[in-house]
């Protein structure tokens, strides 16, 4: 009896040290859901940045509310908007500035300055896209440092400015290497068919490769990627090529034959189909 128990166990044993002897699962690394460092403001910025501070500043008035809280924009607000898209490299540290998250005391979390406020909807997409209308390789960390925070936020939903966050890096950047399929979820086109986090992380992912490049460089890369695209087998892939090349004139034939070729496939879901059609119909 004892000799047969012993050999039971010499049979487990076996197996058991075979797979502690193989390489261990890799563990997500922390650092890809890491903010880059962003900026600091350039000595010779510093009067230029300093100005644009109380400009961004009072655009929290530039809302409508309505209901009980009623609210009217400041008359200043064109005004406003006008002057920090004439700012160039100074509105992208002046509107950066305004994403930094913020703590009212040192004992409290961080709050997102234009997340969940009565101006977020309209306040917030407008600096963004204003930041990225820049056409600055420094507005790129500020972007991607808020898409980064708000993934790790423990609230499930993304807002308003979310979203344009993420097509902010898409138009400044010229590239995605984290596409989504609008199909899948067409409330946000955030979700998508990846997570928030997998977005942030792609993201941190492509500005550690891509640091100390020019934009016309990213763009350049960015279109590269897309041209190949246009022939991926991936339908996803295609799709995220297609909408990247859409707005070039000379790539346009090129296009066109993607976007029909797409269509022509038996396997593409019913749902991208109508998604596809109703691209089609715009460009």
């Amino acid at each position: 009896m004892r000799h047969a128990l012993l050999f039971a166990l010499a049979l487990c044993a076996a197996p058991l040290s075979a797979l502690a002897q193989e390489a261990p699962v890799p563990l997500e690394r922390d650092d890809d859901l890491t903010p880059p460092e962003l900026p600091e403001v350039p000595e010779a910025l510093r009067a230029s940045v300093d100005a644009l501070r109380s400009t961004v500043q009072g655009t929290e008035d530039c809302y409508t509310g309505e209901g009980r809280m009623e609210h009217t924009p400041d008359a200043r607000c064109p005004m406003w908007y006008a002057r920090l898209g004439r700012g160039g490299a100074a509105a992208v540290f002046a509107i950066g500035e305004a994403l930094r998250p913020v703590r009212s005391n040192p004992h409290d979390p961080a709050m997102e300055p234009l997340r969940n406020t009565e101006s977020e909807y309209e306040r917030g997409p407008r600096l963004v896209q204003l930041l990225a209308r820049t056409g600055r390789p420094e507005a790129v960390p500020f972007l991607i440092s808020y898409v980064v925070r708000t993934a790790t936020l423990p609230d499930l939903y993304p807002t308003g400015t979310d979203a344009v966050m993420l097509r902010a890096l898409r138009t400044l950047t010229g590239d995605d290497p984290a596409p989504t399929a609008p199909w899948e979820d067409d409330s946000t086109h955030l979700e998508g068919s990846l997570s928030r986090r997998e977005l942030a992380r792609r993201w941190v992912r492509w500005y550690r490769d891509h640091q100390g490049m020019t934009v016309a460089q990213w763009r350049a890369e960015g279109e590269a990627r897309a041209l190949r695209g246009l022939s991926s087998e991936d339908i996803l892939a295609r799709y995220s090529a297609i909408t990247r090349l859409a707005p070039n004139p000379a790539q346009r034939v090129a296009v066109t034959a993607s976007l029909r070729e797409l269509l022509a496939r038996e396997d593409l879901p019913a749902a991208a189909r109508v998604h596809l059609h109703r691209l089609a119909r715009q460009r």
